[in-house]
């Protein structure tokens, strides 16, 4: 009986469409939270020009 596709070393192998992100706070810009969080002060997006982290609702 197999599970799916498995590595050399017997480890199963996800298929894109099973692996699933769980409890991410999504921006309204649609990035993820860590996206706003950088080395500086700051809250803006690293990845567009959303000026401020704001959770989607």
């Amino acid at each position: 009986m197999s599970a799916g596709p498995r590595t050399e070393f017997g480890d199963l192998l996800l298929a894109e469409q099973d692996i699933v992100v769980v409890d991410t706070a999504i921006c309204v810009c649609g990035h993820a939270q860590e996206a706003h969080e950088h080395y500086r002060r700051g809250s803006d997006c690293a990845l567009c020009d959303c000026p401020k982290f704001r959770r989607k609702r």
